[in-house]
C-alpha cells in the first residue's frame, strides 16, 4: 500500500512542478509582451536599459578614466549584468553571471538608432554605445531580477496546484478521522467504503476489521455479563427457595441448610473464578516467571488427583520425558492449568476408560497433549469452549458441577506464557477429544 501511494504522490508531484515550469514561463513570455492598460514591464525594461546606456556615454564622453568603476555601480544597483565590448572584444563585465558574446550576424543586424532583443527571460537586450559614433562599441545588458520573478511565480503556480494535491491526500484520513470520532462516541454502524483498487483500501479494511472487533469485544462482554447475572441468579434464587422453606418449616433446617451452604460455596466458586480471570486479563504483568520442570509438575498433579481418577477407574496414559522439560512460567498458574484439564477429565471422561497425556520438546517448542475418550465435541464448538460460561449442553445444566469458567482460564494462562491452545477430535474411532497445547522456546 505504501509503495503504490509514494509512486503516486510522487507522479503527482512531477505533473505538479512541471505544469508550474510551463504556466510560470507563458507567464512571464506573455507579461513581458502585454502592453494593455498600462501595464508593460517589457518597456520599462527598455526605458531602464536605455538610461545605463545613456548614463554610461556620458561617463565616457566626460571621464573616461570612471567609465569602468561606474558601469559597476550601475551593475550593482539596478541588478544588471553588463558587457562593454568594442572591436568584438569584450572589456568590461559586470554581473552575477557572464554573458556570452553575440553571434556575428546578430552584431551586423544591430540598427544604429535601435536596440535588438537577444532573449525575453531573462530579458537580455544589445544596443550601442552611442548612436552617433558606432566606434565606441556596444553594450550587452541582462535584466537579473527576472530569474527571482521567475522563481516567485513558480512558487505562486506550485502553491496553487498543490491545493488539489493536499486535499487528494487528506482526504482518506478526513474520513478516517470522522469515523474514528464517531466510534469514540459510541457509534460502532459506521464503516468506510472505498474503491477496490484505491492505495487506501488495505487502510481501510484494517479500520473496518477493528471496528468489527471492538463491536465483537462489546458484545462479548456484554454476553459475558448477561451469562454472570444467570450463574449468580440461579444459586441466589436456590438459596431464597430454601429460605423460604425453612421460614415456614423449622423443622426441616436438617435438609435445607446443607443446601445453602453448597449454594454458598458454589457462589464462592464462581467469584473466586470470575476474580482469576479479570486478574489475568488486567494484571499479567505480576505473573511469576521461574523455571519449572513440566515434567515433575505433571507427575506430582497426577499424584495429587489419583483418588478420584481411581475412584472414577480412569487409566492414566503416560507419556513423558524421562529428562526433566523446564520452562520459565509461573508455578500456580501452571498449578491451574493442570488442575483445570484433570477436573474436566473427572466430569466428562466415561468410567473405566483410558486418558492419554503426552509431554515432548523440539528445538523451540513445548507441547502438552491431553485426550480423553469421552462424547467429544463438534468442531463448531471448538473455539466456543474457551469462552467464559459456555457449555456444549444446551441446557446450561450443571449436572457436572464447576463454574463454567475453566478452559477460558487456562486459555487466558497459556497465552500469557506465549503458548496456544488447540481442541481436536482424534482420527481414530474411540471418540473423545484432544487438547494440544504448544509452548513455544525463545
Amino acid at each position: 500500500m505504501i509503495k503504490k501511494i509514494y509512486i503516486k504522490l510522487y507522479f503527482y508531484a512531477f505533473i505538479v512542478l512541471l505544469t508550474s515550469i510551463i504556466l510560470t514561463t507563458l507567464f512571464l513570455s506573455i507579461s513581458m509582451e502585454f502592453k494593455h492598460n498600462n501595464i508593460r514591464p517589457y518597456s520599462l525594461l527598455l526605458k531602464e536599459a536605455e538610461f545605463i546606456r545613456t548614463d554610461l556615454n556620458q561617463t565616457y564622453n566626460k571621464n573616461p578614466v570612471n567609465f569602468k568603476m561606474r558601469l559597476f555601480e550601475l551593475s550593482h544597483s539596478l541588478s544588471w549584468d553588463i558587457a562593454y565590448c568594442k572591436n568584438s572584444t569584450l572589456q568590461y563585465y559586470a554581473g552575477t553571471d557572464p554573458v556570452e558574446m553575440p553571434p556575428e550576424r546578430e552584431l551586423n543586424s544591430l540598427p544604429q538608432k535601435y536596440t535588438i532583443t537577444l532573449s525575453q527571460i531573462p530579458l537580455t537586450i544589445l544596443m550601442y554605445l552611442d548612436e552617433n559614433n558606432l566606434k565606441k562599441g556596444f553594450l550587452i545588458l541582462r535584466h537579473t531580477t527576472l530569474p527571482v520573478f521567475l522563481m516567485v511565480s513558480l512558487l505562486f503556480f506550485l502553491a496553487i496546484l498543490l491545493i488539489p494535491y493536499s486535499l487528494y491526500v487528506l482526504k482518506p484520513f478526513k474520513t478516517l478521522m470522522d469515523s474514528i470520532e464517531k466510534i469514540s462516541q459510541g457509534d460502532l454502524s459506521h464503516s468506510i467504503e472505498v474503491k477496490e483498487n484505491n492505495e487506501f483500501k488495505p487502510l481501510v479494511d484494517a479500520f473496518n476489521n477493528m471496528r468489527l472487533k471492538i463491536q465483537e469485544m462489546i458484545d462479548e462482554k456484554q454476553r459475558l455479563i448477561a451469562d454472570v447475572s444467570h450463574e449468580l441468579r440461579s444459586p441466589l434464587t436456590r438459596m431464597r427457595l430454601s429460605l423460604e422453606v425453612l421460614s415456614k418449616d423449622p423443622e426441616a433446617r436438617k435438609g435445607y441448610i446443607p443446601q445453602v451452604i453448597s449454594e454458598i460455596e458454589e457462589l464462592d466458586f464462581l467469584i473466586g473464578d470470575l476474580l482469576e480471570l479479570s486478574k489475568l486479563e488486567l494484571d499479567d504483568s505480576k505473573v511469576k516467571i521461574e523455571n519449572i520442570d513440566l515434567v515433575n509438575l505433571i507427575e506430582q498433579q497426577i499424584e495429587k488427583h489419583m483418588l478420584l481418577f481411581n475412584k472414577h477407574e480412569l487409566t492414566i496414559k503416560l507419556d513423558l520425558s524421562h529428562e526433566p522439560i523446564y520452562m520459565k512460567s509461573d508455578f500456580h498458574l501452571m498449578e491451574r492449568v493442570f488442575n483445570n484439564f484433570f477436573s474436566n477429565i473427572l466430569k466428562y471422561a466415561p468410567a473405566k476408560s483410558v486418558v492419554d497425556i503426552s509431554l515432548k520438546k523440539t528445538d523451540n517448542q513445548i507441547r502438552l497433549a491431553i485426550r480423553d475418550r469421552g462424547q467429544g465435541i463438534s468442531p463448531d464448538e471448538y473455539e466456543k469452549i474457551f469462552e467464559p460460561f459456555y457449555r456444549t449442553d444446551k441446557s446450561r445444566s450443571r449436572k457436572t458441577g464447576g463454574t463454567g469458567l475453566g478452559l477460558a482460564i487456562t486459555k487466558k494462562i497459556v497465552e500469557l506464557h506465549g503458548g496456544k491452545i488447540m481442541v481436536t477430535t482424534p482420527e481414530d474411532d474411540q471418540g473423545g477429544v484432544a487438547f494440544n497445547i504448544d509452548f513455544f522456546i525463545k
